[in-house]
């Protein structure tokens, strides 16, 4: 009987065990890279003009971290990584580009995230990219007319 009793107690305490660990392999991973900074204001565009700016993206972790994927909300932005792989500890630059000459009829602020992903679910960053957009002189010209 003492056995037996023994035997339950190592059962139970491997399944508890075995349970933590599948619960720690399940949960969802956070950012693993910090954007600075995380809102980056481009500033007043006129329609056919484009701005550019950099954010850095850091890896505070002690492992490299790859970014797979890039992705934004608008075909006007465009960002490009220095380099795909974060190091341990370090740093990249992704410099950002806001283009207005394809999007002749939008004017107002723009707010744009921007995601970078290290597997096609796991989110590895976010920032958000700011810019207020008005009519170039000419066109305002044009409408008073």
């Amino acid at each position: 009987m003492v056995f037996s009793l023994l035997v339950g107690l190592v059962l139970a305490a491997g399944c508890h065990s075995a349970a933590d660990n599948r619960q720690a392999v399940a949960a969802p991973p956070g950012p693993l890279l910090i954007a600075n900074p995380a809102v980056l204001d481009l500033g007043t565009l006129q329609h056919g003009e484009s701005r550019e700016g950099t954010v850095e993206i850091a890896n505070p972790t002690d492992k490299a971290v790859a970014i797979m994927e890039l992705e934004t909300d608008c075909s006007c932005l465009k960002v490009v990584l220095d380099a795909e792989v974060i190091p341990p500890r370090g740093s990249v630059a992704a410099r950002v580009v806001v283009d207005m000459r394809e999007e002749r009829e939008f004017t107002g602020r723009l707010g744009i995230p921007v995601r970078g992903y290290g597997t096609p679910d796991a989110k590895a960053f976010g920032f958000q990219v700011t810019v207020l957009v008005e009519l170039s002189q000419a066109r305002r010209g044009d409408a008073h007319e």
